[in-house]
C-alpha cells in the first residue's frame, strides 16, 4: 500500500466532507493509522487542528463487517470509550476502500 498516496486521496475526500464531518478549518490532515483489529483494513486520523476524526475503510468484501460495527455503534460508545458514529461512508475513497 502507497501510504502517501492513500493518505492524500482521504484529505480530498475530507475536504470535500468539511461539514458533514464536523471541520471548522480548510487546513485537514491525513494520517494513516496501524489497526490490527481483523475487520478494517484502512483506519486514518483526520484533524483541522481543533477538531479530530478516526476514518474506518474496508474492502468490499469485507464491509458487512465493518457495517456490523456501524449498527452497534451507539452502544459502544455509551458503555465502552468507542468514537461517536458520524456517517457511514459509502463511496471509494482509497482504491479497493
Amino acid at each position: 500500500m502507497d501510504v502517501q498516496f492513500a493518505e492524500k486521496q482521504v484529505q480530498g475526500w475530507a475536504k470535500a466532507s468539511v461539514r458533514s464531518l464536523g471541520f471548522k478549518g480548510s487546513k485537514i490532515e491525513a494520517k494513516y493509522i496501524w489497526n490490527p483489529g481483523g475487520f478494517v483494513n484502512q483506519s486514518y486520523r483526520l484533524s483541522d487542528g481543533e477538531t479530530v476524526r478516526h476514518l474506518k475503510l474496508a474492502p468490499e468484501q469485507r464491509a458487512p463487517r465493518l457495517k456490523q460495527w456501524a449498527m452497534r455503534s451507539g452502544h459502544l460508545t455509551d458503555h465502552y470509550h468507542a468514537p461517536r458514529l458520524i456517517e457511514e461512508v459509502t463511496q471509494e475513497i482509497v482504491p479497493g476502500h
